[in-house]
């Protein structure tokens, strides 16, 4: 990271944040579960040329300390960090788990100059799987389920921690990671875009997820995770159609536009907010 660092007090929470700087309209940034702030220095860094630029680790993840994760702390934790900041009405955005927490964000601060969801869009529901009915999806998301637990409590979640330390990879503690996906599988994410008042950019990365790491989490769940995929175009589509200020950047890339496609995703969300 390029920024300068500091902690700010949160409620119940120590926060790691990262100030890159810049004369715009304020911008705080928010990473994905699993990740930490470090993950978004290519996206804020460019960012930062128009816009005041601010990110965070959430609780339990990178430089901030274990405490209980939830949406509603997460919410906190970002008006906290704009205080903090001084930083007055600011827009926010997130890669995944970030996207839905700006989404979240937004609802409850109409003020919100606008919320950018760079690809963060859960589970969804069962009718949002083309060409899967619901006990189809209903039965992938047990088998996901107990891969994710498999790969998150005992021997096999050691031995994969070992290797993200020794890689310098974010290590997140299983009961983070818990409480986290109860919380994001409770969203209706659709629900709360019609409640959303400010102005409004969804990120759809469409591409086939070739990455290791990726396929090691979703196992033989790619196939339905790629139906979900075709639902969300149809499904967002509809969502711009009927929902003024609303926009839908579709990328031809995988889950981390952010890291593969800064540069296009940084130039779509300063357009969308300079409008």
């Amino acid at each position: 990271m390029t920024g300068s660092t500091a902690t700010v007090d949160g409620r119940g929470a120590a926060l790691a944040t990262c100030d890159y700087g810049g004369d715009g309209p304020p911008l705080v940034l928010m990473h994905g579960a699993g990740m930490d702030q470090r993950s978004l220095a290519p996206l804020a860094e460019r960012l930062s040329l128009t816009h005041r630029v601010v990110t965070f680790d959430f609780r339990g993840h990178g430089d901030t300390g274990p405490a209980p994760w939830s949406v509603a702390t997460a919410v906190q934790d970002v008006a906290d960090v704009a205080e903090a900041y001084g930083l007055d009405a600011p827009a926010v955005g997130g890669h995944s788990l970030g996207g839905m927490v700006a989404l979240a964000y937004g609802t409850e601060h109409p003020s919100c100059l606008g919320v950018v969801n760079i690809d963060g869009h859960g589970r969804g529901r069962p009718d949002q799987y083309a060409g899967y009915d619901e006990a189809q999806v209903l039965e992938g998301w047990a088998k996901q389920d107990r891969r994710v637990d498999q790969l998150t409590t005992g021997p096999v979640a050691t031995g994969l921690r070992g290797l993200l330390r020794l890689l310098r990879q974010p290590v997140v503690a299983a009961e983070t990671v818990t409480q986290v996906r109860r919380e994001v599988d409770a969203l209706d994410l659709f629900a709360m875009y019609r409640e959303l008042r400010c102005p409004l950019l969804v990120f759809n990365a469409v591409a086939t997820e070739d990455r290791r790491i990726m396929r090691l989490w979703a196992g033989k769940g790619v196939p339905l995770a790629e139906a979900y995929r075709r639902g969300l175009v149809r499904d967002l589509a509809a969502l711009a159609a009927e929902r003024p200020r609303t926009e839908v950047a579709t990328v031809d890339a995988s889950h981390m536009l952010i890291r593969t496609h800064p540069e296009l995703v940084a130039q779509r969300i300063a357009k969308f907010l300079q409008a």
